[in-house]
């Protein structure tokens, strides 16, 4: 089986994104090949991202968290995840909510972590490589 995958808000938006093929191919590629997760943070990021940048009506928003939370593992965060991306925020310093994303990949033994807004090829605690897909 392939390396768990876990997916940043931004590759999320791409799979409903009408002005950036290649990118949304690129998301679809991905999504398609790999083991695949997310955290239920970056589920309520895309919904705010779709009713506030994409105008997208409620129901349709609805029917997106749908779509992804059918192809895609949605998990939970917890108080040791808080506290580890605590810790990632200081080592690292990325943003706090980048800290809990790459907190939530570790803690559910994600090898990868896509996301076009972090270091490209950055290894966090020798387990997780964020990889942005969108770099030639």
């Amino acid at each position: 089986m392939s390396d768990k995958i876990f997916l940043d808000t931004n590759i999320l938006v791409y799979l409903f994104s009408k002005d950036e093929p290649y990118k949304k191919g690129n998301a679809i590629k991905a999504i398609a090949q790999s083991s695949c997760i997310t955290g239920i943070n970056n589920i309520n990021e895309l919904a705010n991202v779709l009713i506030k940048k994409f105008n997208v009506s409620y129901t349709d928003v609805v029917r997106c968290i749908d779509q992804v939370s059918q192809s895609i593992e949605v998990v939970n965060i917890n108080i040791e995840i808080i506290k580890q991306a605590i810790i990632i925020h200081e080592r690292y310093h990325y943003s706090y909510f980048d800290s809990l994303v790459i907190s939530t990949a570790i803690e559910n033994q994600c090898a990868f972590l896509y996301s076009e807004d972090m270091q490209h090829n950055h290894l966090i605690n020798d387990t997780l490589t964020i990889k942005d897909i969108f770099k030639a």
